[in-house]
């Protein structure tokens, strides 16, 4: 899918919203498992995991709402190692906190 920064209006605050791909719109279960891993995702909260504020969806899309993380992806940040690699040095702070 693609994400979008939105303002949400509610909430008072910028968030992510990262919508279903338009061909998977007509995927009854895709549409159901989205709805449900978005359910199970708000109850989690840890200071490493992306906030989950709720499920949207009209006729025509579908997405989650989520907490707005300023920065870079990974994979941006990836493109320019050899290989397109991180070296197990740089991440190993990252698996560390998983």
């Amino acid at each position: 899918g693609v994400v979008w920064l939105a303002h949400d209006d509610k909430l008072e605050r910028d968030v992510a919203v990262k919508f279903l791909p338009e061909v998977m719109m007509g995927d009854k279960l895709a549409l159901a498992d989205l709805k449900r891993e978005t359910k199970r995702s708000l109850e989690l909260t840890h200071p490493h995991i992306v906030r989950i504020y709720d499920f949207v969806d009209d006729a025509r899309t579908a997405g989650i709402a989520m907490e707005y993380i300023a920065g870079d992806t990974l994979g941006n940040a990836r493109v320019d190692k050899p290989g397109r690699c991180f070296e197990v040095a740089e991440i190993s702070a990252w698996v560390a906190q998983l």
